[in-house]
């Protein structure tokens, strides 16, 4: 079965202060033949304190109060990419929130959601990348 999404993170930032606040962006990618419709990433994370949080498209960038738990990423054409790019303070080891992000989504080929956590998604990901370089 071919995969519908394709993730990757880039750690774009580090400042440390008594509180470590660091910028990242995640990268969504359709895959698929088809699209992605009705994207949204949920966020749910109490170990850290999200300062800025934004969705990139190449159609325009929307950015989200910070307290905001469900962004509405929209539908994503085959071979289409979105970003999640945020900054947050944290005083644990915490260095990305993907462990704390679920996707939500309605793929092209049927009716029903699919909900996939972002870091599943992205060691999936990331072995696909290893076999491929086999």
């Amino acid at each position: 079965m071919k995969r519908l999404l394709s993730l990757s993170e880039v750690h774009q930032e580090v400042i440390t202060t008594p509180h470590a606040l660091i910028n990242n962006r995640l990268k969504i990618t359709n895959t698929s033949d088809g699209y992605i419709n009705n994207l949204k990433l949920f966020i749910d994370c109490k170990e850290a304190s999200i300062l800025e949080q934004s969705i990139i498209r190449q159609r325009g960038s929307l950015s989200y109060d910070p307290t905001l738990h469900c962004l509405d990423v929209g539908n994503l054409a085959p071979d289409e990419s979105a970003y999640f790019e945020y900054r947050f303070s944290t005083t644990s080891e915490l260095s990305t929130l993907c462990p704390h992000l679920t996707l939500s989504f309605i793929p092209d080929t049927g009716d029903s959601e699919t909900i996939q956590k972002v870091d599943e998604l992205l060691i999936s990901s990331l072995e696909l990348e290893n076999n491929s370089s086999k």
